[in-house]
């Protein structure tokens, strides 16, 4: 047997990150951050506890690390909309990926909704959220004036409050939330505006 390559020995670490990212992400949205501890971690990823200092100083970097891997992916999403023409486009692009997030990505929902109600325990986290929202507001205001919707500063913070309260609704209800009626009534109402 041949010794291993700089990439697969690159590939190796960045499956552990990942097995211990997603232990992670299941114990801190089903118990919250702070009743898990890295032994918990450690066990649900099959892991040493020093392999998870290998990659992680602390636990709290661990979920700096967490929020930092989503705000990337999400920077990718905004690429791909940018790549649309019409504010109907980008905004029906919105709708589709904040519920497919809600619902697909439940687990990580849970955990940015239990994080937000904590923001003020994680100032390194609500430097990243605020930013977030003061970058978010200002394109969702230009889509709804270009599409010819009213009061848009009011109707923007509208839609990001709605987008949430479905995202902790269905953190609670699941299933029993009927949230493809609420997705196309979103649609309707914003993608679809006519004055």
């Amino acid at each position: 047997m041949s010794p291993r390559t700089k990439k697969q020995f690159d590939e190796i670490r960045e499956q552990s990150r990942e097995k211990i990212l997603k232990a992670a992400l299941e114990l801190f949205a089903e118990q919250g951050y702070h009743n898990t501890s890295i032994e918990q971690i450690r066990k649900k990823a099959e892991v040493s506890k020093g392999l998870i200092y290998n990659y992680f100083e602390t636990k709290e970097q661990l979920l700096n690390d967490l929020v930092a891997d989503s705000m990337a992916e999400g920077e990718s999403y905004i690429e791909e909309m940018s790549a649309l023409t019409t504010a109907r486009e980008k905004l029906r692009y919105i709708i589709d990926l904040s519920f497919h997030f809600i619902v697909e990505r439940a687990q990580y929902y849970r955990l940015l909704t239990a994080l937000a109600l904590q923001v003020d325990h994680f100032p390194h986290l609500k430097g990243v959220v605020i930013g977030k929202y003061y970058g978010l507001m200002p394109m969702l205001e230009s889509l709804f004036a270009e599409i010819g919707i009213p009061r848009t500063k009011e109707e923007a913070s509208l839609f990001a409050a709605i987008i949430d309260g479905v995202g902790i609704e269905y953190c609670v209800l699941k299933e029993a939330l009927p949230v493809d009626n609420i997705k196309n009534y979103l649609i309707e109402k914003y993608v679809n505006f006519s004055s």
